[in-house]
């Protein structure tokens, strides 16, 4: 995107390579670590009484979301080379 600079002023990108669910993130933390990780949702109350950034974060997350088209972003930049979410924590975790 950096050397088409031009070409995507003023755009606004949004980029991811999947959009697991929190449950497919867990499963991927857990294969990549080798420990038992789950996914348990938490009461939104509960969320905001530890962070009010967090819970207004999982009510965006929730109602609207991202709306990352990875399939176009794939064919609108075929030289980047993007990472699904297991794939990085795999990485991340030296797996």
């Amino acid at each position: 995107m950096v050397a088409r600079r031009q070409e995507f002023l003023g755009e606004r990108l949004e980029v991811a390579t999947d959009a697991p669910t929190p449950a497919q993130m867990a499963a991927a933390i857990a294969a990549a670590s080798g420990r038992p990780v789950s996914y348990r949702q938490l009461p939104i109350a509960e969320v905001e009484a530890r962070s009010h950034d967090i819970a207004a974060m999982y009510l965006f997350l929730g109602a609207v979301g991202y709306r990352a088209d990875s399939a176009d972003l794939r064919a609108r930049f075929p030289e980047l080379s993007l990472t699904p979410f297991a794939g990085w924590v795999r990485a991340q975790l030296g797996g």
